[in-house]
C-alpha cells in the first residue's frame, strides 16, 4: 500500500498458475473480479489485473476525494 499526497495505491501479487482475465470478467458465473471492480468505480479509483502462468497481480489506485 502507498499512501500518496491525491491517491492511495494497492498492489497485491501472487506467484500462482495464473488465468485468462478476459474470460473471467466476461464469466456470468464467477463475479469476484466484477465486484471489485464495482467497489473501486464507486470509489472513482482504477482497478487493473495482469495474470500469467507466473502468477497473478490486481492493482487499485483509489482517490483521497471519493
Amino acid at each position: 500500500i502507498n499512501n500518496f499526497k491525491d491517491h492511495i495505491s494497492i498492489v497485491i501479487t501472487d506467484n500462482g498458475k495464473g488465468f485468462n482475465v478476459e474470460k473471467e470478467q466476461q464469466s456470468k458465473s464467477k463475479i469476484g473480479l466484477k465486484t471489485l471492480q464495482e467497489r473501486v468505480s464507486i470509489l472513482n479509483g482504477t482497478f487493473k489485473v495482469v495474470s500469467s502462468k507466473r502468477g497473478t497481480t490486481l492493482y487499485f489506485n483509489i482517490p483521497k476525494n471519493a
